[in-house]
């Protein structure tokens, strides 16, 4: 794997652990290339599963294996992977799968006898997984509040699109790729889609690696807004004053955006450690209580 390749130290997974996430995400390709059974016995055996009997589809279905305070998540939307033994001793912790509505029930039963837990959503209009109702699901019944999703350009380029994401953890290796046709960080979304927009929220680097941290935001880069929130990110408390004579902006206009429902919302929760789970802060703005309105000379 070029990635073992390329960063030969621990810095992955220690950064991952410092993450604080009760749950790691993966997708199809991901687990199949280095967990589930391969070989032509594992795909005859897979054959014999998928194609023996009756088809019942599985519709939308729930079941937890054991009870844990930590779980490791695949996405496996037709019930392609075919499993071993000893499943939850590869992950270090119990397996949920989040598969298709249309898997044959037999699939579920053959899951439950490796001691593996799924959700089971119906299909939605682009005939994927729901993946929002998974997450709720996760949520819900198992209850997982932070999810990493370590998966590959896909996966995330899925989590993107439904706006299921908060924050972004890259580590940038002294390395080149390079191989043709790889998936991106985040791959599969439409040509015509808007660009994200992230802030820098810190940076670190490890040895010869750069760990970087993103929070979502609706500014673009150059946007007054934007030029705001990089001048309080580096001092917490100014005056409308201060801040338009440091950014070189109109006073007035400032003071108006300071107190402006979504960037005092925003500062808001940045002052307060808010978490905007499960959605971006821009997305779905966390209530506060109302920034009491001062003179442009009182601090902010």
């Amino acid at each position: 794997d070029m990635t073992e390749k390329i960063d030969v130290t621990n810095h992955y997974y220690e950064c991952l652990d410092k993450l604080g996430c009760d749950a790691c995400i993966e997708g199809r390709v991901t687990l199949q290339k280095h967990y589930a059974e391969t070989g032509a016995e594992a795909e005859r055996k897979h054959y014999a599963l998928m194609h023996g009997g009756e088809y019942v589809p599985a519709g939308a279905q729930v079941y937890k294996a054991k009870e844990s305070e930590k779980w490791w998540v695949g996405v496996d939307t037709r019930g392609s992977l075919y499993w071993g033994d000893d499943v939850e001793a590869q992950f270090d912790a119990p397996l949920v799968m989040i598969l298709g509505g249309m898997v044959p029930t037999r699939y579920l039963d053959f899951l439950r006898s490796k001691g593996i837990s799924y959700i089971t959503t119906p299909m939605n209009a682009e005939n994927t997984i729901d993946l929002r109702r998974a997450m709720e699901v996760l949520h819900e019944e198992f209850g997982v509040k932070r999810l990493a999703v370590v998966g590959g350009g896909r996966l995330n380029g899925s989590f993107l699109a439904e706006n299921l994401l908060d924050e972004v953890s890259m580590i940038y290796a002294a390395g080149i790729d390079g191989r043709a046709g790889m998936a991106a960080s985040f791959d599969g979304l439409s040509a015509n889609r808007q660009p994200e927009y992230l802030m820098l929220k810190s940076a670190e680097v490890l040895d010869d690696l750069i760990w970087a941290r993103y929070v979502f935001t609706p500014f673009e880069p150059n946007s007054l807004e934007r030029r705001i929130l990089n001048f309080l990110k580096k001092r917490a408390s100014a005056s409308a004053r201060e801040i338009a004579a440091a950014i070189g902006a109109d006073k007035t206009t400032v003071n108006s955006l300071l107190y402006g429902s979504l960037l005092s919302n925003y500062v808001a929760c940045e002052t307060a450690g808010v978490s905007p789970d499960p959605a971006p802060l821009w997305r779905r703005i966390i209530p506060m209580p109302p920034l009491e309105r001062v003179d442009d000379d009182d601090l902010y």
